[in-house]
């Protein structure tokens, strides 16, 4: 058979990871959207992913007490 679409099944838990794989690639929504709705929703996207890296980075901080 040629010319058939494959279907891959990213578990749940992984797929906010293939997507910030695939938009260091440069592979994002405004690559498959041209247009003012693409670009949109990927500058909603990277500020989505700032946040959430922000996030990420204080909850893995460590503070020291001072006595």
């Amino acid at each position: 058979m040629c010319g058939g679409a494959t279907k891959f099944l990213v578990p749940g838990d992984k797929k906010f990871d293939l997507m910030r794989q695939l938009d260091d690639l440069g592979i994002n929504r405004q690559l498959i959207y041209p247009g003012l709705d693409g670009v949109a929703a990927a500058i909603k996207w990277k500020m989505n992913r700032l946040k959430s890296s922000a996030k990420l980075s204080t909850k893995h901080s460590y503070t020291q007490k001072l006595i």
